[in-house]
């Protein structure tokens, strides 16, 4: 089976410079779905009442072939976020 990855920013209740960074082999529409289900949420998600999409922060990136290139790219955005001045959390 082929996957494909992609990175994703999800904001963390209505703060919108607190955010989630991570990558996944689903869409981040799926991937937002599973946390807010809780399945393989990631524990800086759990208790957040509102979690949001944030596509202007990473739909630029576009979709790899490989987990480790998504992976290096999810603490590159994560970086760049920082320096930005967002709160983030993930992108290890």
């Amino acid at each position: 089976m082929v996957y494909d990855y992609c990175v994703y920013v999800i904001q963390i209740d209505d703060d919108p410079m607190h955010i989630y960074v991570g990558q996944t082999c689903h869409t981040p529409e799926e991937r937002l779905e599973q946390h807010r289900t809780g399945y393989k949420s990631a524990r800086s998600l759990r208790h957040a009442k509102k979690l949001t999409l944030r596509p202007e922060l990473y739909e630029h990136i576009g979709r790899v072939s490989s987990r480790e290139e998504s992976e290096a790219l999810e603490q590159l955005l994560a970086i760049i976020l920082r320096i930005k001045g967002y709160t983030v959390k993930g992108g290890h």
